[in-house]
């Protein structure tokens, strides 16, 4: 599994209307979601809240190649949001945490990690499949907190890659789908 936040250059209508599954405080400049195929990794930081216990970083800034919400289950496809903060924020300490379906043999439907909102830059949170067991269809969030306070919030529904055969080959796996 792939999640992180990804701090600028310092350290780091498919189903229904962007504005409808996306929601932000005063705090954000920009936010907009949709579906990736992230870069490699060029190492890993202790995310304890998440199934396997580590999270991916990132060296460059993906591009979303769809701003939708419907993801298809598919190894190797990402997806989150991407956001600046305003200027006056600086860089803030935030917990991100992505609900879904129960995953694993434990079940498990939350995974949090810590990271950064910026208004140096912009930052990135998201979710690759990189295990079958990851890819449970339904809907997922991801929310951001900073001292209980909601920074973000995004919806996303994740479905069978025969719902949306537009994105199921986006990062080029079309062999993964039969």
């Amino acid at each position: 599994m792939r999640q992180l936040l990804l701090a600028f250059a310092l350290t780091l209508g498919i189903a229904s209307p962007l504005a409808a599954q996306v929601a932000c405080s005063a705090d954000l400049q920009s936010i907009e979601a949709g579906v990736i195929c992230p870069p490699e990794s060029v190492g890993y930081r202790d995310a304890p809240g998440t199934i396997t216990g580590r999270a991916h970083i990132i060296e460059e800034m993906p591009e979303f190649l769809s701003l939708t919400q419907t993801v298809p289950a598919v190894i190797g496809v990402g997806f989150g949001v991407r956001l600046q903060g305003i200027p006056e924020l600086g860089r803030e300490t935030v917990v991100v945490t992505i609900t879904h379906p129960p995953m694993g043999k434990d079940g498990v439907r939350q995974q949090s990690f810590t990271s950064t909102v910026s208004g140096l830059g912009q930052t990135i949170a998201f979710f690759q499949f990189d295990h079958a067991y990851e890819m449970v269809l339904g809907r997922w969030s991801f929310e951001a907190r900073r001292d209980d306070q909601l920074v973000y919030r995004a919806l996303f529904d994740v479905v069978p890659p025969q719902s949306v055969p537009q994105l199921a080959d986006i990062c080029n796996y079309r062999d993964l789908l039969s």
